[in-house]
């Protein structure tokens, strides 16, 4: 068993609260929980946007797709690296990890969801999901500074770890109160929680 994990983008750093393209801060973390489960020297953490590898180096990992009987991927869109790193073209399966769409009716905007959070006649900015290391908070923050003009704007957050927390430590220096803070919901409630966005949001950097 390996472990191999690619960054598009830089990371975020945690104890920082900044993203930066010094990976240090994140390696430790990982290095730990690699420890912890035995995994040696075989890991990789490949840096895209700063254009390295650490831990295994990029052939090695390119190395390892070959060898393999097969390759799943989760999308099309990597077929062209797998191709560029000699994987064969006949190895390469594709399966999609996007949310179970039958499992997502759609919902309408007022729901019991909605009402149950005061949400019904309010202008609602979703996001919904982690907030982990690569991840930087502080865009949803800004959007909810950006909106604080508008009474009738929420930005709901449904999300634990330590991106909420740190938007929860940083929600009283905002001029208005409408950044709502939520834990993760049940799964039975999520068709009427993304009914209720008039806007979903995402973090793409």
């Amino acid at each position: 068993v390996y472990y191999i994990e690619d960054h598009l983008a830089h990371c975020y750093d945690p104890v920082a609260l900044t993203v930066t393209p010094d990976p240090s801060q994140n390696l430790r973390m990982l290095a730990a929980v690699l420890e912890r489960w035995g995994f040696g020297e075989r890991w990789a953490f490949a840096d895209s946007a700063g254009d390295r590898y650490l831990g295994m180096p990029r052939e090695r990992c390119a190395g390892l797709l070959r060898e393999a009987d097969a390759v799943v991927a989760i999308t099309e869109d990597f077929r062209p690296t797998l191709e560029r790193w000699g994987v064969a073209r006949d190895r390469v399966a594709v399966i999609e990890n996007w949310a179970p769409l039958t499992d997502m009716p759609l919902r309408p905007r007022r729901n019991a969801w909605s009402a149950s959070h005061g949400l019904d006649d309010r202008l609602v900015f979703l996001y919904a999901g982690t907030l982990g290391l690569k991840h930087d908070p502080s865009l949803l923050l800004g959007l909810a500074r950006a909106l604080a003009a508008r009474p009738a704007a929420r930005v709901v957050v449904a999300s634990e770890g330590p991106g909420a927390d740190w938007l929860a430590a940083h929600r009283a220096a905002l001029p208005a109160d409408n950044l709502v803070l939520l834990p993760f919901q049940d799964f039975a409630v999520l068709p009427d929680m993304l009914g209720a966005a008039d806007v979903l949001t995402a973090i793409l950097e």
